[in-house]
């Protein structure tokens, strides 16, 4: 795998677990009551949307494995620069339905590249 690739597959796992991290055991309600939670999982989104961007434009083939691609794109562009819009409600729902089917994606990549 190429070292770049490689580099942003590894951004991609450490965003995730520290997503998974962050979120672990809270409720929607918690969430939407702790600024510092929402900024550490708006950033880390920032970070997935920007490394699966990178992808993009290095790696097709890597970038069409990643389920909903171009929604993690438009997510991050909306986190980036439409930070008056962002609704808690729908961050604290990908956090918790969409962060797991990426990280099914990344385990296949990475399983697709060592085959």
């Amino acid at each position: 795998m190429d070292n770049k690739i490689s580099k942003l597959i590894y951004d991609l796992e450490q965003a995730i677990l520290n997503m998974e991290n962050i979120i672990r055991g809270c409720t929607d309600v918690e969430f939407k009551e702790n600024m510092m939670m929402k900024l550490a999982v708006e950033r880390l989104f920032e970070i997935i949307g920007e490394a699966v961007n990178r992808i993009k434009k290095n790696d097709k083939t890597i970038y069409e494995m990643i389920d909903e691609s171009d929604k993690i794109i438009c997510f991050r562009n909306v986190i980036t620069h439409g930070y008056d819009i962002i609704d808690d409600d729908i961050t604290w729902s990908i956090s918790n339905e969409k962060i797991p089917v990426l990280k099914e994606s990344i385990r296949r990549i990475k399983e697709h590249l060592t085959d």
